[in-house]
């Protein structure tokens, strides 16, 4: 596309119709802004003024709006042609299509913030997510509480029935946990069976419960996957914004200890985090990390020890034998 210096158009090539579906006849003595977008009526804003007027070259990705009305990434690169003056005369713009980067850059994205096999966020989006919940909820005052499930018995259907029955149940389950939570509630899996929930704006503690309750009797329905029928349960932690913790790091850990709690009652279950399972779990560490200590520097003493059979003292109490003998017990 060739333009003035007051950007109306002189000249296109028959590339420039492809890309943009406009003929020549359509746009020869228009400007550029027909090719303007909802949120840039200037198809040469400042910051592709500005370097053009110093340099007399620009280039960088535009969003062009195409005959149609949909919206084309573009790449575009533009030269200046000057007079004997060294006045700019004509601008010369290259167009490239870059659809099928952007799809790559999209897929790239993808790749990096959902997890493939669910399409659930992975861990480095629930993070991006529960830090955003966390703002919002400090700015406005509100609660937002964390659940962190783990599926029981998961383990033994991927060592039994194999990896792709394994696969085929994360999927279930993460499709029948979506169904469980509001529309602005967030689940994601952060690895394994592992999942979480993000509740943000709170109103009633009670809806947090009801989730839960909702959620294992989701989990609890049987799976069946191919010719299998397969019969597991949840177990899930839940910890509150703010009165347990107020960092993302300190709320997952939190939920992952409840989690845990709830699988050591019995599975199956919920369970909230009460401070006391944050210093159990920290004696519990301190004790490891003890023991490795005292195992580096030898002070550990191994006893042996032998249990002897205790027996009675022989009786000295005379019996008399079927011959009229008297005898002592040996």
């Amino acid at each position: 596309m060739v333009v003035d210096v007051d950007n109306r158009i002189i000249a296109i090539n028959p590339a420039f119709t492809r890309l943009t579906g406009y003929a020549e006849q359509e746009v020869v003595g228009q400007s550029t802004d027909l090719f303007g977008y909802e949120h840039q009526a200037d198809f040469f804003p400042d910051e592709i003024q500005s370097p053009l007027t110093k340099t007399g070259h620009w280039q960088g990705m535009i969003q062009m709006r195409h005959k149609s009305g949909e919206l084309c990434p573009q790449w575009l690169m533009i030269d200046t042609i000057y007079d004997e003056q060294r006045h700019a005369r004509l601008r010369i713009g290259m167009f490239s299509r870059i659809t099928d980067q952007k799809r790559a850059e999209a897929t790239i994205w993808q790749q990096a913030n959902f997890d493939a096999l669910t399409g659930l966020p992975n861990r480095s989006m629930f993070y991006d997510r529960l830090e955003h919940e966390i703002q919002k909820a400090k700015r406005v005052g509100q609660r937002l509480a964390l659940m962190f499930i783990d599926l029981d018995q998961f383990k033994e259907v991927n060592d039994t029935l194999g990896h792709d029955i394994g696969d085929m149940l994360l999927k279930q389950a993460a499709q029948r946990l979506s169904t469980c939570i509001r529309r602005i509630d967030t689940v994601a899996r952060i690895g394994g069976d592992e999942f979480t929930v993000i509740m943000g704006e709170l109103q009633d503690a009670g809806s947090v419960e009801r989730a839960a309750r909702k959620i294992l009797q989701a989990l609890a329905e049987p799976f069946h996957l191919q010719e299998d029928v397969i019969h597991i349960s949840g177990s899930i932690g839940i910890t509150l914004y703010p009165e347990d913790a107020t960092e993302a790091d300190s709320l997952l850990k939190n939920a992952d200890q409840a989690m845990y709690a709830a699988k050591t009652h019995g599975r199956n279950q919920f369970n909230y985090f009460m401070p006391r399972m944050q210093h159990a779990a920290q004696a519990r560490m301190r004790m490891a990390n003890d023991l490795r200590d005292a195992l580096t520097s030898r002070q550990l003493d191994v006893v042996y020890s032998r249990s002897l059979r205790w027996r009675p003292a022989p009786s000295t109490r005379p019996r008399r034998s079927s011959a009229g003998v008297i005898r002592h017990a040996a």
